[in-house]
Formats: structure tokens, C-alpha cells, sequence
């Protein structure tokens, strides 16, 4: 069933887990996400980011996304990630999806708010939910980039303070909220240093969703303290993708013929089990 970003959020806010996010460039990818979701019994949001339109348009990937999304017998967010512009956002819509980020995180934070409440009001009129993001989770920021490593321990003046938190929140009355407290996009190349107390104080600040980005790649005991934390989104892709990539290449030197086509369930099955264990760790498992 298609659902909004704040019909999910609302049930992991009062149950205290968080709902994965997961970012897919085909078709395959989220008909194995969506399986892992109904094996499960999960919610979930499908992701995919303005940097990864390049990969399939969201006029073709929208209405293929919303229709497996409303075949699924579990909730299914359609979400844009990392939407920079106020028509990027409008052509998500357009596209079917039901759920928009607005990410003006690296603009000054009185225009990030001032973009952010143009696009609250776009989401709102349109009768999508709409995520915003205070501070800035390091590098590669449309998720689109695998290959990308971070740093550990980003710079201060990037990570969200609770004062940002609750300004931005009071401001512009965003769904969900993606803050900076340690993480980044792509792969670490060694353990980052999460500030879960920074994170606990904007939870405080800040009655609003928590979003974290860039969580690829961190043990199940860093999701599930920050889920404590308050994280009720969680957005993952870069490992997904990497372990696909491994799939397809054992698949394709196990055989001297291999063959495109025979690929596809590869993934999909892949995808579902990678997901479902996520789903686990995450605590949103039976919750559909």
C-alpha cells in the first residue's frame, strides 16, 4: 500500500524503532525491497535520490515504484532523497511520489529554512510529507556515489547543534528532520565517532523524526543506539549496492556464457535478504 512518510514515522515514534530507508536505481532493487518488507512484516521507504536520476528517470521510476508500492500488502513510502531544487521537488510530485527531501543544508540556515518552508508548503498543497536536513552529513551528499570514502570525524562547524535543531523544526514544520552528528555518505574507511549525546539533546530540542543519513556500513549496536536516540528514519544504500556489485561479478566469472536477464532475480533475491536483516536490527519488523 502507498503511504506517506508521516503515516510510517508516526507508529515508529510511538513503538521507538526506525524504518529503513532504502535507496534503489532499478526496479530490482525495489522489488527486493518491498519482499524483504512483506517477509518481515515491515514497513518501509523506497529512496531514490536526485543524483541517482541519471541512472533511471523519476518519470519512469515513479510510476513504477508507486505501482509495486501499492500491490504490497505493507506500508511503502515513495520517497525523493536529496531533492536541491524547489523543481526538482515539483517533478517528484509530478512523478507519484509520496514523499519529498528538500536538502538545503549547505546553504546559510536562515535561507535553508526559507527554501525549506517554500518547499513544505509545495509538499503540503500536494498532500505529501516532506523531510529537511539542519547541519550537513558529510560528502557525496545526493548518496549516489559508492565509491566515495569519508572522514571519521567531520568538522564541527558541519554537525547540527539542538539549537539549529529546534529553530529549523519551529521554522518550517518539516515531517522528519536529517541531522549531523557523526555519520557520512559512502564508505568509512575507518569507524566514524557518533556523537549519540549530541544526538540525544537535539531529540530533546526537537519534537520532530530523527533522519539519519549515511548508515551504511555501522554495527547493528550503532543503529540501534541511535534509534534510541531518537533516528526513526534510517537511509541506507552504499553497502546494498557494493554487495550487489559482488553478486553480480562471483555470477558473472562462475560461468563462461552468463546472460543479463538471469542477473535480475540475483538481485532481487540479494536485495531481499539485506534488507530483512536490516529490518530486524531496525525493530521495525512486525510492525506492519
Amino acid at each position: 500500500m502507498l503511504v506517506t512518510l508521516r503515516e510510517v514515522l508516526a507508529d515508529a515514534v510511538s513503538h521507538r524503532y526506525a524504518v529503513g530507508a532504502f535507496n534503489v536505481i532499478d526496479t530490482n532493487m525495489a522489488r527486493g525491497v518491498i519482499a524483504g518488507a512483506e517477509q518481515c512484516r515491515s514497513p518501509v521507504i523506497i529512496s531514490q535520490g536526485q543524483g541517482q536520476f541519471r541512472f533511471t528517470p523519476p518519470e519512469i521510476m515513479g510510476p513504477s515504484l508507486v505501482q509495486l508500492a501499492r500491490e504490497a500488502s505493507v506500508p511503502v513510502v515513495i520517497h525523493l532523497d536529496h531533492g536541491k531544487q524547489i523543481d526538482v521537488c515539483e517533478r517528484a510530485i509530478r512523478a507519484g511520489y509520496s514523499s519529498i527531501m528538500y536538502d538545503g543544508s549547505q546553504l546559510p540556515l536562515t535561507e535553508n529554512m526559507a527554501y525549506t518552508r517554500q518547499a513544505v508548503s509545495l509538499a503540503r498543497k500536494n498532500h505529501v510529507s516532506i523531510e529537511g536536513e539542519v547541519g550537513h552529513v558529510s560528502n557525496a551528499e545526493t548518496g549516489d556515489l559508492p565509491g566515495e570514502h569519508v572522514q571519521p570525524a567531520p568538522d564541527e562547524q558541519y554537525l547540527t547543534t539542538p539549537e539549529q535543531a529546534r529553530a529549523f523544526w519551529q521554522a518550517t514544520e518539516v515531517d522528519a528532520l536529517a541531522v549531523a552528528f557523526g555519520t557520512g555518505h559512502g564508505l568509512y574507511r575507518e569507524t566514524p565517532r557518533l556523537e549519540f549525546n549530541r544526538l540525544r539533546e537535539i531529540h530533546q530540542a526537537a519534537d520532530v523524526p530523527l533522519v539519519m543519513h549515511g548508515g551504511s556500513g555501522l554495527g547493528d549496536e550503532a543503529y540501534q543506539e541511535a534509534i534510541a536516540c531518537g533516528i526513526r528514519k534510517l537511509n541506507y544504500f552504499t553497502l546494498l549496492s557494493q554487495s550487489l556489485g559482488e553478486l553480480i561479478k562471483e555470477a558473472t566469472h562462475a560461468t563462461s556464457e552468463p546472460y543479463y536477464h538471469e542477473l535480475q532475480l540475483l538481485v532481487v533475491h540479494e536485495t531481499q535478504k539485506h534488507v530483512a536483516r536490516l529490518m530486524g536490527v531496525f525493530g521495525s519488523a512486525r510492525r506492519a
